[in-house]
């Protein structure tokens, strides 16, 4: 068609008003055919809105877990040792608690250790169950 471009008006360049008046000019000179066109059923159709919107929506999933990776990594990189980053249990760890220095006091009540530590999380995140 860049060749038609140049023989059709003189000039070689391109855009939308052009190309149709070459395809325009093609198809009344008998070089164009008619395609056979056919609609999706209805359940075709929704099953395909469903799987394009499921995709956009795992797109917008992807690029806020990378932008929760880079805070985290930056704020608190010992979070993801255990568990990934798109999993419930963090999640719910963020959006309770925010930051690993709210968190400490709580674990500390009983004792320091690591263990008592994990039990916080365990129990009060993944079961619910808060402590007093």
């Amino acid at each position: 068609m860049s060749d038609d471009q140049e023989i059709f008006d003189g000039v070689p360049n391109q855009h939308d008003g052009k190309d149709a008046a070459i395809v325009a000019e093609l198809v009344s000179h008998g070089k164009g055919s008619l395609w056979p066109y056919s609609t999706l059923s209805e359940s075709q159709q929704i099953l395909r809105h469903q799987v394009l919107r499921m995709d956009a929506y795992s797109k917008l999933q992807t690029q806020w877990l990378g932008r929760l990776e880079a805070m985290v990594a930056r704020h608190w990189p010992e979070l993801t040792d255990t568990l990934k980053l798109s999993s419930v249990t963090i999640q719910s760890l963020l959006a309770t608690y925010g930051s690993a220095g709210r968190l400490k006091p709580i674990a500390n009540r009983g004792s320091a250790s690591e263990k008592h530590y994990q039990d916080v999380i365990a129990n009060e995140i993944v079961f619910g169950i808060k402590r007093n």
